[in-house]
């Protein structure tokens, strides 16, 4: 008879141990973003500048701070970019900010919504090699919804340029 009682807490425990990762992962987990890297043209041209681009598509109800939040407490969105060597950032351009009435809160939001685009322009050496060149970065942001705001996430992003002569 005393194995029998082992069993319902362990079945218990069982039980816990499924529901809770799901619940904490609804209620306070990262909400996924989908980007799109975007470049001017197919093929560039050493010592050239190129513009590209960084297609951001919220899920629906969802928004993210600006770059630039009206409280200095608020987690921004920022792109961070991590070029080869000799490759430079001459600009990131993030879109004008909506200001967003949130039920519960004093002061605007600056936030991004829906779908939204950040420019970048970057410099390329005139020494650069022809063929494929790769330029990193990622984008940090935290979704926030009309209830609650979730973890900050960052997603990893890349521009693939084709460097001809």
């Amino acid at each position: 008879m005393e194995g029998m009682s082992v069993r319902p807490w362990t079945l218990l425990f069982g039980i816990f141990a499924l529901i809770w990762p799901a619940e904490v992962d609804g209620q306070f987990g990262v909400v996924e973003i989908e980007t799109h890297s975007l470049v001017e043209s197919d093929a560039v041209h050493a010592g050239t500048v190129v513009n590209a681009a960084l297609q951001v598509r919220l899920q629906e109800g969802f928004h993210v701070n600006s770059n630039n939040p009206l409280d200095e407490a608020l987690i921004p969105t920022v792109l961070m970019i991590d070029p080869p060597a000799g490759v430079t950032v001459r600009e990131v351009v993030y879109p004008e900010a909506g200001l967003l009435e949130q039920v519960g809160v004093d002061e605007p939001l600056a936030v991004f919504e829906e779908t939204f685009v950040v420019g970048v322009v970057l410099g390329l050496p005139p020494n650069v090699d022809p063929g494929s060149l790769s330029v990193p970065g990622a984008l940090r942001y935290q979704a926030c919804d009309e209830t609650m705001c979730y973890m900050p996430a960052t997603v990893d992003v890349a521009w693939n340029l084709e460097v001809v002569p």
